[in-house]
């Protein structure tokens, strides 16, 4: 869990033009970009979606969880709802997509 909150605070470059990449997840249905995540109570097999509110997604990972916040549609853009999401997994939590 700490990794995935290292990865995506590094990767956040606030207003300025990000000239690698923002992390990713795959819903099964589409592809989110994630702005921030932050580290929660929660236990469960990788990548299980603990909770999904409009406060954050909340996913299980290896040791602990993360809130996954500020999501938005990779194809659409325009923010997306973690509550929207009815996944019961994240396919690729594990390997971030780095994509451009």
């Amino acid at each position: 869990a700490e990794e995935v909150v290292r990865l995506v605070r590094a990767l956040d470059h606030g207003r300025y033009w990000n000239p690698l990449t923002t992390p990713k997840i795959d819903t099964g249905f589409a592809v989110l970009n994630v702005g921030a995540a932050d580290l929660v109570a929660g236990a469960g097999t990788p990548g299980t979606v603990l909770s999904a509110t409009p406060e954050g997604l909340v996913v299980a990972c290896g040791t602990g969880a993360v809130r996954l916040n500020r999501l938005s549609c990779q194809v659409k853009g325009g923010a997306v709802c973690p509550s929207t999401l009815t996944a019961p997994a994240l396919a690729a939590l594990g390997t971030w997509l780095l994509m451009r």
